[in-house]
């Protein structure tokens, strides 16, 4: 529900206006009623209303001072309605610059109160949609980023695997549609999940080979080519230029 104060140095107004409007039918709850522009201040500051309701000349601060005080505020947005019995153009011009979007001249007809408050509650229905469709867009962006970390990390720990796949990820580990996690994963990475696979076995399989007197079967098998050593073979060629044992003897003798 939208947040409102209302603010009047004059009893009888602040009563008027908070017992014969229906509130609730606007879908506003009004959570101050104050009688200065001090007591104002410290309702703003406690409650972060999103409409404020005030009087343009108060004792100890001004609705128009409390709302160019607000509005260089990064973490208050509030719609403010002024509502005076002065129609100077100087007091207009003032509410226009502090970003008041509505000048109420008493006495009031009631109507036009409550449309200024019914255009005041949809603006900060509007504001706080955007708001939340902002950051559900940043969260998105999040877990889209930390989705892909986790398959690569999986692959990481997993990459022994022959039956690994980003199918066998999405379906067992992330319940994600293995369609739209790859083309998350390629976006971010700039390349399929094979070829990405594909990359880090061939980094394993160049270590085995530089460092180990393993076979290239027993490496095959190690890197997630299980007991097919004549694909890991032509994998590897094709993302080397040369075979594996080619590959060890000249590491090896550089």
């Amino acid at each position: 529900m939208i947040k409102l104060v209302i603010a009047d140095d004059e009893k009888l107004i602040r009563e008027v206006l908070h017992q014969f409007i229906d509130w609730k039918e606007l879908g506003i709850n009004v959570v101050a009623v104050c009688r200065d522009g001090m007591e104002t201040f410290q309702a703003i500051k406690e409650y972060k209303p999103d409409i404020v309701l005030t009087d343009i000349k108060m004792p100890q601060m001004s609705g128009l001072e409390l709302a160019e005080f607000f509005a260089k505020r990064e973490d208050y947005t509030i719609e403010f309605l002024f509502l005076t019995a002065y129609e100077e153009f100087d007091f207009a011009l003032a509410a226009i610059e502090n970003n008041v979007h509505h000048y109420l001249i008493k006495p009031l007809k009631e109507e036009l109160l409550i449309k200024a408050l019914t255009e005041a509650t949809q603006a900060v229905q509007q504001r706080k949609m955007a708001k939340e469709m902002m950051f559900h867009t940043e969260v998105q962006k999040c877990s889209h980023s930390q989705c892909v970390q986790k398959v690569m990390d999986y692959v990481e720990q997993n990459y022994r695997d022959p039956e690994l796949s980003l199918k066998q990820i999405a379906d067992t580990m992330l319940f994600m549609n293995v369609d739209y996690l790859g083309r998350r994963f390629q976006e971010e990475c700039g390349q399929r999940f094979n070829h990405y696979l594909t990359e880090q076995r061939m980094t394993k399989a160049k270590y085995l080979l530089r460092h180990t007197n393993d076979s290239v079967n027993e490496i095959a098998v190690k890197v997630g080519y299980g007991n097919n050593p004549k694909y890991f073979g032509i994998t590897f060629r094709k993302a080397t230029g040369r075979t594996p044992l080619n590959y060890r003897h000249e590491k090896r003798m550089s």
